[in-house]
């Protein structure tokens, strides 16, 4: 697997630059008040005559609020989610049912997106009409380490779900830039109940879609890849990461599950085999050549940017790190978000 990763060459048609899918774009945010702005900017400037752009504030008691209110544009639609309904779903959901458009097209408030990501989008639409598709985050590195770590695993990640989306038909991806059609979404939404988790819509919608035998894709170009704000301490980071493995034991998809149980799994090998190196001669090696094996992608990949002390830092702790959170979701461990554990 980690060498398909590795190898694996996007082959989408080139853009035809078309401009005649319609986008309706949407944004949920809730104490974005540092990063909304910049967000809205970066996507204000994109807009076609009949596109839109809707935030939805899911109640923030911060200043996002008032930023929004500020920000006097003809295509931005400002809502806030009516008292009694609260969490990213519901906004989402909200926002959706207002859109104008059938296309539509998803960021968060704490990401900035390219000066060519919604023209690139149309002509991928254009060309290629997927009921949903994703395309590239990334995580801009700083000099701390916990930055660092971010970037190399959200460059890793991406690699992954575009292969294991692609290749695979693995419903996997990430509701920071994705597209999908508004009327299966609403259809979906209609039979989502089952799920209790407060996100997670972007799975759960990926792995509908494909039990209805509609197509979904995993868009590669540079020119669609958005920025997202890294998490400021390695606490904040494995409370993130919590909240996304809490939704790992709803999913439907076999495949989906064989994936993250499998990797998973050989994580936990790696450690046992680690641990009993010592009192078997030899079996260092075989430890090694494990761990190796389910980082060859990544290695090869990475060492073109990053120096060796941050590879080797992010082979240690990323391990460490899904396994902790992972047994942590099975134990009912819940983190907070954004001030809500719901």
């Amino acid at each position: 697997m980690s060498w398909q990763v590795y190898r694996y060459t996007p082959t989408h048609p080139a853009p035809s630059g078309s401009d005649e899918v319609l986008l309706s774009v949407i944004v949920c945010a809730r104490n974005e008040e540092g990063t909304i702005a910049a967000c809205l900017a970066s996507i204000l400037s994109q807009l076609a005559t009949e596109d839109e752009l809707i935030v939805i504030d899911d109640h923030s008691d911060d200043g996002t609020a008032s930023i929004l209110a500020d920000i006097d544009h003809s295509q931005l639609l400002h809502l806030t989610l009516p008292h009694g309904t609260s969490g990213k779903k519901a906004a989402l959901h909200y926002g959706i049912c207002r859109a104008r458009h059938r296309r539509i097209l998803q960021t968060d408030a704490d990401c900035t997106v390219p000066p060519m990501w919604m023209s690139t989008w149309k002509s991928r639409l254009a060309d290629d009409r997927p009921a949903l598709a994703f395309a590239k985050v990334s995580a801009p590195a700083g000099s701390a380490l916990v930055s660092l770590y971010q970037s190399m695993d959200m460059d890793a990640l991406m690699r992954l779900q575009a292969v294991a989306v692609n290749r695979w038909s693995i419903p996997l991806g990430n509701a920071a830039n994705c597209c999908f059609d508004k009327e299966i979404y609403l259809r979906y939404a209609e039979n989502r109940e089952q799920h209790s988790q407060r996100s997670g819509d972007d799975i759960f919608l990926a792995e509908y879609i494909v039990k209805q035998d509609h197509e979904i894709a995993f868009f590669t170009d540079n020119s669609l890849c958005v920025s997202t704000t890294a998490e400021p301490t390695w606490r904040s980071l494995l409370r993130q990461r919590l909240r996304w493995a809490e939704k790992a034991g709803a999913y439907q998809s076999k495949r989906l599950q064989l994936l993250s149980y499998g990797v998973a799994g050989h994580y936990a090998l790696c450690v046992l085999l680690l641990l009993l190196a010592p009192f078997i001669p030899g079996l260092w090696l075989i430890a090694l050549g494990t761990w190796i094996a389910l980082y060859l992608s990544n290695l090869l990949h990475l060492h073109k940017d990053y120096s060796p002390a941050p590879i080797v830092l992010y082979t240690l702790v990323h391990p460490a790190l899904t396994l902790i959170t992972g047994i942590a979701s099975l134990l009912g461990v819940s983190a907070t978000w954004k001030g809500r554990k719901s």
